[in-house]
């Protein structure tokens, strides 16, 4: 999906932002394509959940022609770990706006 994304759009109309909060190896490689923004640490992961729900509320009022794919590698732990009703609420709402 990352790759057929990278190949038929321009970073100025598609986003990746990977969350990787266990920090895997392989997924790095993908922090170098202008396309993906690969965030690993903790922290930044639950805080880019949040960031990520705004800026959707924000383009639901103002559509842009960017999209954004979120990619949550280990969503079971990532979930785990961030045993917040915040974040869950956050993530369901982004998915529903991802269906619309």
């Amino acid at each position: 999906m990352i790759a057929s994304g990278t190949y038929s759009t321009s970073p100025k109309e598609l986003k990746f932002i990977i969350l990787d909060p266990k920090f895997s190896p392989e997924l790095e490689l993908l922090s170098n394509i202008e396309h993906v923004e690969w965030i690993s640490e903790p922290s930044e992961c639950h805080q880019a959940v949040f960031n990520i729900k705004s800026e959707l509320d924000r383009r639901k009022r103002n559509p842009e022609n960017r999209k954004i794919v979120l990619v949550i590698d280990e969503l079971a732990e990532f979930f785990r770990e961030n045993n917040d009703n915040d974040v869950t609420y956050a993530l369901r709402s982004i998915a529903a706006l991802g269906r619309q």
